[in-house]
């Protein structure tokens, strides 16, 4: 299994494991749509958090064998940050849009709202993952992106309470929002790097994971 693959797939119940790309060109999420597709194919349910464009997402899950049509509104649950707040309006099932007027406020105390509506999928004990699919796209969305980012990860943590067997992967690029780091390092458990350096990829476990 690739360096990282497997200390974030061994996660334990309400572990956080964050996937940190070291520029552009490390394309750390790779590693995240790899483990995204692993998990929708073994039948698990998992919650994506969405901050970059749906269709961008849609092609590059696709590339790993998820065939979208099979596993939205059955396994896997959407909430659409991105095309919430540039009003590009999807009626598909599984996608959760937040309508209207939305801020910064309006994100975190709907964010809060889907939370609850999502884990009401959730059998007792039944294992869940909650992906965060290109967390930098904060900064192109939030006015404040730290303090919201902030928040958002109190309600997260609220929820596991209660989801005793979800596991939390994060993807994220840094040079694009270098703002929210110190809260994914926080939070995680597990952080994998990855960089592009030389002409090829390297991928570290540079926190937890024995």
């Amino acid at each position: 299994m690739v360096m990282g693959l497997e200390q974030l797939r061994n996660l334990p119940p309400s572990g956080v494991g964050v996937i940190i790309s070291r520029g552009c060109e490390a394309n750390g999420d790779i590693l995240g749509l790899k483990l995204m597709a692993q998990v929708l194919k073994e039948g698990k349910k998992v919650f994506l958090t969405l901050y970059e464009p749906f269709l961008t997402f849609k092609t590059n899950i696709e590339k790993f064998g998820v065939c979208l049509d099979d596993v939205l509104g059955k396994t896997l649950f959407i909430l659409d940050v991105f095309g919430s707040f540039k009003r590009i309006e999807r009626e598909v099932d599984g996608i959760t849009q937040i309508g209207g007027y939305i801020d910064d406020g309006v994100f975190v105390e709907r964010f809060d709202e889907v939370g609850e509506d999502m884990l009401k999928r959730v059998d007792p004990g039944e294992e869940v993952w909650l992906f965060a699919y290109m967390s930098s796209g904060a900064c192109k969305l939030f006015s404040n992106p730290l303090k919201t980012y902030r928040l958002v990860w109190s309600e997260v943590h609220e929820k596991m309470e209660t989801t005793r067997n979800a596991r939390i992967v994060v993807v994220y690029n840094s040079e694009e929002c270098p703002d929210i780091e110190e809260v994914l390092h926080l939070y995680a458990d597990v952080v994998v790097e990855v960089f592009f350096e030389r002409g090829s990829r390297k991928v570290l476990v540079t926190k937890g994971g024995v």
